[in-house]
């Protein structure tokens, strides 16, 4: 019973271990089930939103952040009505704000007007209407005082223990998503640490980093994917990684599933295109 009881527990911890990422021709699990999920919806609703701000330095008080007819639950059902196959939430971008209640800063949504888990309830909506879950996270962090410790390793600790919570609190997460990482160089990040430590939780969670291919390395440079062919100067600046993020040609311009929108900009219009992958 024992001998039995040893080979179940390997061949568990082996399944577990699987997903961990190594140069190979063969896709992982979690980028099979990333091909497969295709179509997600991007939801950003920080404490930039109310602040009409792209970015900012995270100084802008919590307080700020206070929606008054906030329904999470709505943001997805549309989701899933328009063919959305996941949802990924901003959890917390450049400025820290955290769209969770995290024990490890008062720079949270539970410390505004609003007091109430978004993390939590984005990832309820998911469960009742059928769709995957994924989460961004800002590397770069302008609020957070260990983020600017002469010791780094601070910072590292900070980040892997929001991960956690977020990686724990909220069911499967099927993607994470990275960014800010040009504003340190790429070893700081502790990648294969944090890459390890989120398959450990999540083994099916596929991950990536923004800017990922760069020549040279440490460079905000996109690489066009057919230059790439050439010779082999291109580097994968954030290993390990699952997928490719800041892809700066995705199609042609000809594509069909390229369109184009009027989004108010200043006094005028600014045409943008908006790109649609529709699997």
């Amino acid at each position: 019973m024992k001998t039995i009881l040893f080979f179940i527990m390997v061949n568990i911890i082996s399944c577990l271990t699987a997903q961990e990422l190594k140069p190979n021709n063969h896709y992982n699990l979690a980028q099979k089930e990333l091909i497969k999920r295709g179509y997600g919806m991007f939801i950003h609703f920080g404490l930039n939103t109310f602040a009409e701000l792209e970015w900012s330095d995270g100084s802008i008080p919590v307080d700020t952040y206070n929606p008054t007819n906030l329904n999470c639950d709505q943001w997805v059902k549309v989701a899933s009505e328009a063919g959305f196959r996941y949802v990924l939430l901003i959890t917390k971008h450049h400025d820290g704000f955290c769209l969770w209640d995290s024990k490890y800063t008062d720079y949270d949504v539970m410390a505004s007007p609003v007091k109430r888990d978004i993390v939590k309830e984005v990832s309820d909506a998911c469960k009742k209407y059928g769709l995957q879950f994924a989460i961004y996270y800002s590397l770069w962090d302008r609020h957070e005082k260990s983020y600017k410790s002469k010791n780094f390793n601070d910072y590292i600790t900070y980040m892997s223990n929001q991960l956690k919570e977020l990686l724990t609190n909220y069911g499967s997460i099927c993607e994470v998503w990275f960014d800010g990482g040009w504003d340190k160089p790429v070893k700081d990040w502790q990648l294969p640490k944090i890459y390890s430590m989120i398959k450990k939780i999540q083994p099916k969670c596929a991950v990536g980093v923004n800017h990922t291919i760069s020549y040279p390395d440490d460079l905000r440079k996109s690489v066009l994917p057919d230059s790439m062919v050439i010779d082999n100067k291109y580097t994968f600046q954030y290993f390990p990684s699952d997928f490719r993020l800041w892809d700066p040609y995705p199609c042609s311009e000809n594509d069909p599933n390229i369109h184009f929108a009027l989004v108010k900009h200043g006094l005028g219009f600014k045409r943008k295109k908006i790109y649609l992958y529709v699997v």
